[in-house]
């Protein structure tokens, strides 16, 4: 499947393309950071065909690159010529792994047992929970991301989320 298929089959596909144009875009004409888009996903795509025994073709681009390590995302920008090569590595890193502790979250976390705040805190006790909740995410073979995106796909235009 190329990424033209990909785009057209998924509104969420397109969404984190959206996402990565955003990052790639900053000072560059819009026909540049098109056609390094188109490579940068290109190459993730060809990695994970190699490197990856089970590839699904409903993968989405930040799926694909969990599986990467940060040297084979840096290596995909570099062929890709994106730019900004470091900010553009830290914050892919951010957007997989480093959860929002949202009010939905929290929630969440307080239904698990844990002792939240009802709104998000800062600081340190910030820093306490998200490290709890990276470490929720792992004993479900999930990143903190994904679990994230669970939990708010579950509640979703309720008031209460579902169990997951």
């Amino acid at each position: 499947m190329n990424l033209d298929e990909k785009l057209e089959g998924s509104s969420e596909f397109d969404r984190q393309c959206k996402l990565l144009y955003g990052l790639i875009v900053a000072g560059k004409s819009a026909d540049f950071t098109d056609k390094a888009l188109t490579r940068f996903l290109s190459y993730v795509m060809e990695w994970c065909r190699m490197n990856v025994s089970i590839l699904s073709a409903r993968w989405l681009p930040f799926q694909m690159l969990s599986r990467m390590s940060p040297e084979a995302i840096d290596d995909a920008l570099r062929k890709a010529k994106t730019g900004n090569y470091t900010k553009m590595r830290k914050a892919i890193h951010d957007i997989i792994y480093v959860p929002n502790l949202d009010v939905h979250v929290l929630r969440w976390m307080g239904k698990q047992g844990y002792t939240v705040p009802r709104q998000t805190p800062s600081g340190k006790l910030y820093a306490k929970i998200e490290e709890l909740f990276i470490a929720e995410a792992k004993k479900r073979g999930k990143t903190a991301r994904q679990l994230d995106m669970e939990i708010w796909e579950a509640g979703a235009g309720r008031t209460q989320e579902k169990p997951i």
